[in-house]
């Protein structure tokens, strides 16, 4: 938070009206970083869920980049996608799954939280790597 390391147990989602900020509270800037590999084996059953949901939709849906993107790919599993432009997996993880990339990396509920606790209210960047998933954004302290 704010550039200082903050105990991931002090954090979570915002549950309602994500991205809308919070006028006339102070914005913190917040940068979460975890290991790809388990990320990905945690997601994956959304990010399946996505595709099937966008081949479904593709007479739609099928002005959108990001779906043409994986068309043009042959619609490639997760995997398959880290390894071939991981540009357009985050782009999906952060256009189409945001909320589930934070429940997945941040599942506390507001009672479990430990002080100072923050909300994540929007997400500015997510960057994924083999290695390392990156997401960069703005949280709001929470009072408990």
């Amino acid at each position: 938070m704010n550039g200082t390391p903050a105990d991931p147990r002090s954090l979570t989602r915002r549950s309602m009206n994500f991205g809308q900020g919070c006028p006339g509270l102070p914005a913190h800037a917040c940068r979460i970083e975890a290991e790809a590999g388990g990320f990905l084996a945690a997601i994956r059953g959304h990010f399946e869920q996505l595709r099937e949901e966008l081949i479904a939709d593709l007479p739609h849906d099928a002005e959108s980049e990001e779906v043409r993107a994986l068309q043009a790919l042959h619609w490639p599993s997760q995997e398959e996608l880290l390894r071939l432009d991981e540009r357009l997996l985050a782009r999906l993880l952060s256009t189409y799954l945001i909320q589930e990339v934070l429940d997945t990396l941040l599942p506390h509920r507001v009672e479990a939280l430990i002080a100072p606790a923050y909300a994540i209210d929007s997400v500015s960047t997510l960057q994924i790597s083999p290695a390392t998933l990156r997401i960069e954004g703005i949280a709001y302290a929470l009072a408990v």
